[in-house]
């Protein structure tokens, strides 16, 4: 087993991961009964209208049996994973994220079907889904709307653009900056003369809309 994960506590069959730590590389693994067959690992691209995803079907199958099937991932996406049982097929579902390194987090259907659809419709993973973490320190996703997402970027851009100022500002005595903001807020602010054009402007259009 990789280092930085141990053995799952709940009841998914293959499942030998539990985040932990941060990973680079995960290994999703699924398994079948003696006698049963079907077992596979899956990249889940989108929905489809039958078969309700659309499927990148990765890895190799392994075992005396070809009862085992395994994929090595190295890339954020969505994953199923499908166990071949006495009792029938079972699905599981897992998000793989980037965040400095590769992340496992486990989702159920219904957010697997709302990642595929935003996915299918050409919205990138990191867009879709946002990593939250618990008081327990387990992490979980939250699903963001296309809005919610335009937000977020925009919100970061902002902190982008600050943290390169300060930057930039950390490298000048105290005069230096000054110079700089002064000169900044010439730039953000109109010339006055050009303010005084238009509200002049404003007037004339007043007073001509009143002549008949």
């Amino acid at each position: 087993m990789p280092a930085g994960a141990r053995p799952s506590k709940g009841k998914g069959r293959g499942d030998e991961l539990r985040m932990v730590k941060r990973m680079t590389t995960i290994r999703l693994s699924a398994s079948a009964d003696f006698g049963q067959t079907g077992q596979y690992v899956a990249r889940i691209t989108g929905r489809h209208s039958k078969f309700t995803f659309e499927r990148e079907f990765i890895g190799s199958r392994g075992g005396k049996r070809g009862d085992f099937s395994s994929a090595d991932v190295d890339d954020p996406g969505l994953y199923e994973i499908r166990d071949a049982t006495r009792k029938g097929k079972i699905d599981r579902y897992r998000v793989i994220v980037a965040e400095g390194d590769l992340v496992l987090i486990k989702i159920g259907k219904d957010a697997a079907m709302a990642i595929a659809r935003a996915l299918g419709e050409g919205r990138p993973l990191g867009e879709i889904v946002r990593v939250v973490q618990g008081d327990d320190g387990e992490r979980s996703i939250e699903i963001l709307s296309a809005k919610q997402a335009e937000k977020i970027s925009a919100a970061l851009d902002v902190d982008a653009a600050i943290a390169a100022c300060w930057d930039a500002l950390e490298g000048l005595d105290p005069k230096g900056r000054k110079s700089v903001l002064s000169a900044l807020r010439a730039k953000l602010a109109p010339p006055k003369s050009a303010a005084l054009d238009e509200a002049s402007h404003g007037i004339h259009d007043a007073n001509d809309g009143g002549v008949s």
